[in-house]
């Protein structure tokens, strides 16, 4: 579904229960690696401009159905699943002939901080730690979803050390090239970092790399149930992995 979130192809859904309990605190770690859509920001801004705007723009340009648009856009975007060009917002209004930048702007209001954001990023900036939002997002589409929320969270891009998109290396997250870049730009010690994400793929490629500790958000869209994110510890709001140090006293 998305390029930045959503997930074609998806087919398994899973119960969430209390019982799924933390193995890792992001205190054990120097550095913190947030994801941006779905982790950081509600994922529904993305699931409704890919999964209905787009096709709805697409079947009046094009005369269509909005099944058939539907189809055409999904198909298009899932050919490119898990590549660099799955995320590229320019390739996309070229592919569909459409001005997405335009799109996009027309639901800016559905762009909004996730439940418990804004506590866990003011509780982590008194923590010591190297904080990067690292995201998939076309440079495009986080210039203009970090404009959005400054409007809401004036402080929000200053609780980063760094900001990253994945098209400024060259590689998307779901790539070994991406942590490898990332790590030797960043001089950030694998083992010493750790990852809040909601895509599986991106956590996956992460351990495989040798990213120390991974932490799955298991409701990235408010709108959707939970979904537990089978073999890695799962949260539903980032405001839970807010634990005592002695930086808080």
């Amino acid at each position: 579904m998305l390029l930045s979130g959503i997930r074609l192809g998806y087919t398994e859904f899973y119960v969430f229960t209390d019982d799924h309990r933390m193995t890792c605190s992001v205190l054990d770690f120097d550095t913190i690696l947030l994801d941006m859509d779905g982790t950081l920001l509600d994922l529904y801004f993305d699931d409704q401009f890919w999964n209905k705007r787009v096709p709805d723009a697409v079947a009046r340009q094009r005369d269509m159905t909005i099944d058939e648009a539907r189809n055409l856009v999904f198909s298009a975007l899932e050919s490119a699943q898990g590549t660099l060009l799955w995320y590229d917002f320019e390739h996309w209004s070229e592919q569909f002939n459409l001005n997405l930048d335009a799109l996009q702007r027309t639901q800016s209001k559905l762009i909004r901080p996730r439940v418990g954001t804004e506590n866990f990023l003011k509780w982590l900036c008194k923590q010591d730690k190297q904080v990067i939002l690292a995201t998939n997002a076309h440079p495009k589409v986080l210039t203009f979803k970090l404009s959005v929320i400054e409007q809401q969270l004036p402080a929000f891009e200053h609780y980063f050390s760094k900001i990253v998109s994945s098209s400024d290396l060259g590689h998307p997250k779901e790539a070994a090239d991406f942590w490898h870049a990332l790590c030797h730009q960043l001089q950030i010690g694998p083992q010493r970092a750790i990852l809040v994400d909601d895509n599986p793929h991106v956590l996956a490629a992460a351990r495989r790399y040798g990213i120390g500790g991974q932490i799955a958000i298991n409701q990235p869209n408010s709108h959707l149930a939970p979904q537990i994110v089978p073999n890695f510890d799962n949260v539903c709001f980032l405001d839970e992995l807010i634990t005592e140090s002695i930086h808080d006293h």
